[in-house]
């Protein structure tokens, strides 16, 4: 199954699904390392270079920060990606919502016996 055919529930369920694998687990944990280590370094620089009135620092720290912006994104590519490959190797079952007059009358029947 494609990625591409799920709705909103169906792309929370395989997300789930993913997030629950050691692969998911480690897959997350290796996508999101580096950046979160950009943005504490790159703040944590920025706001000494701006306490001590350091421009030099300052600028270091945006450099880093800015670093930390597009090293979030392929991050973010990179783990979806994964989760798309996911999704085609294990078929994930789609959640759909059927809201026919068919399956009403169906379950209100069921629900009457």
């Amino acid at each position: 199954m494609s990625i591409y055919d799920f709705n909103l529930k169906g792309m929370r369920k395989a997300f789930k699904d993913f997030r629950k694998t050691a692969y998911g687990k480690l897959i997350f944990l290796v996508s999101y390392i580096a950046p979160l280590i950009l943005f504490v370094v790159g703040t944590s620089v920025t706001l000494y270079g701006v306490i001590n009135v350091s421009t030099n620092i300052t600028t270091y720290g945006l450099i880093i920060l800015g670093a930390f912006v597009l090293f979030f994104i392929a991050a973010n590519a990179f783990y979806y990606a994964e989760v798309r490959h996911f999704c085609d190797r294990n078929k994930v079952a789609k959640a759909t919502t059927k809201t026919t007059k068919k399956v009403a009358k169906k379950s209100a029947k069921k629900s009457k016996k």
